[in-house]
């Protein structure tokens, strides 16, 4: 048990945890505040979606991470 809780608490490991969990720390935190203001958006995980899946394929295929990273803004709003 002690050999998993090592691994666990590693520095990597919670860098990693933070890394991935900080764009859906950022999409709540957006949620909290459109619901707070009397918008109720049910589907942020499908825009979320939609947005990265368009951004990637954007910026693969121009070679271009800025034009990546407009077309995923664009999708978004």
């Amino acid at each position: 048990m002690s050999v998993v809780l090592e691994q666990i608490f590693q520095v990597g490991f919670l860098a990693a945890i933070i890394r991935i969990a900080t764009p859906l720390a950022f999409a709540t935190l957006g949620e909290m505040f459109s619901e707070r203001a009397g918008v109720l958006n049910l589907g942020i995980e499908g825009i979320m979606l939609l947005s990265a899946m368009t951004g990637f394929t954007a910026a693969s295929l121009s070679g271009s991470l800025w034009l990546g990273v407009l077309a995923a803004v664009l999708t978004g709003d």
